[in-house]
């Protein structure tokens, strides 16, 4: 897979930030998915080197399917893990005193 390829990463948890310093670390590149849904363009290369370096990221961000493979991953993990936060999403108390959060305001 060519390193320039721009892959589209769209975030499952919220407020997931990364900073590149492989390319160039006088001037790192910042990227950050402040929520579930956020996508974010990255190319192939700092991608690879993110899972690389920090494997829980492969929990938290997702890939356009067409990497999946060569990055060594599968649709079935991200289904997984998409299951796993909604029902943590919609099980998580609301402190703003309405008992149980739903997502809704």
């Amino acid at each position: 897979m060519d390193d320039s390829l721009i892959v589209p990463v769209t975030s499952l948890v919220s407020n997931i930030y990364y900073s590149d310093t492989m390319g160039n670390p006088d001037s790192p590149q910042h990227f950050k998915w402040r929520g579930v849904g956020d996508t974010v363009n990255m190319t192939f290369r700092q991608l690879r080197e993110m899972f690389e370096q920090y494997p829980s990221y492969k929990d938290w961000l997702c890939p356009v399917s067409d990497v999946l493979e060569p990055l060594g991953l599968t649709m079935e993990h991200y289904e997984q893990l998409r299951k796993k936060y909604a029902k943590m999403r919609h099980n998580r108390p609301d402190y703003r005193g309405y008992g149980i959060y739903t997502g809704k305001a």
